[in-house]
């Protein structure tokens, strides 16, 4: 029997940091934490009003269209290979298609030295402006300094990022009292309209469970001199 891991847990979660970029959630919940119950500025806006563009339309991006398509909004697609399976919930445009058309541009797909800094200075500066980016993968596919940028000058509206270049070394782990070097990770994280989590999209009673099942049973086949279809065959990204 092939196993494969859960997409929904990181799908779900992409929606969520959608909803929360476009609703302005971090200023609300400052500002409740102090009582401070005003709607200056929190003015957001509705999904069936706005082009969503996925970038990799692999398990989890296809998940995220399929989410998506209930909302009302138009769905945007870029992956060098299409996927059939998800065609009928989007529109597959070439790459600065998508950069130009979105609202909102969300990140699919692993981490090869063909797509680091796929996000960078050149691709943010073909985005609308105040384009919602959001990074449920990896953190290395956006350029730091680049998004930096973008926030600074306000050319991106809002960021929100389960994972963050430099994030080694900080997430999955309690800094409270220590004294961490990377200027760059916690100077994005203090942004009104930057919404970073600790690389927990995955993180799902559903999603674990898998994770078990596949790697007890991928070793169960490679014991048994089986073909395991997530045995690793090349360097780790």
């Amino acid at each position: 029997m092939q196993r494969q891991l859960c997409p929904n847990g990181v799908a779900d979660f992409t929606v969520m940091m959608i909803l929360m970029c476009l609703r302005h959630y971090k200023q609300a919940l400052w500002r409740g934490q102090v009582n401070d119950f005003s709607l200056t500025g929190l003015q957001g806006r509705e999904m069936k009003d706005l082009t969503i563009g996925i970038i990799g339309t692999g398990r989890i991006g296809a998940q995220v269209a399929r989410n998506l398509s209930g909302f009302g909004c138009r769905i945007l697609a870029y992956d060098l290979r299409r996927n059939p399976a998800v065609e009928p919930q989007v529109t597959y445009v070439d790459f600065d298609t998508l950069l130009a058309q979105s609202d909102v541009i969300t990140l699919h797909m692993p981490l090869l030295d063909s797509n680091r800094h796929i996000i960078n200075r050149e691709s943010i500066a073909k985005m609308r402006d105040g384009v919602v980016i959001v990074n449920c993968s990896r953190g290395e596919l956006a350029d730091i300094e680049a998004l930096i940028e973008g926030i600074e000058t306000g050319k991106i509206g809002a960021l929100g990022m389960d994972t963050v270049e430099g994030d080694e070394g900080i997430i999955h782990a309690d800094h409270r009292v220590d004294i961490l070097p990377n200027r760059n990770w916690f100077y994005l994280h203090q942004f009104r309209n930057v919404i970073m989590t600790q690389h927990m999209a995955f993180y799902t009673d559903a999603a674990v469970s898998s994770m078990v099942d596949c790697g007890i049973g991928g070793i169960c086949q490679m014991a048994a001199g089986e073909s395991c279809p997530t045995e690793l065959t090349g360097p780790v990204q």
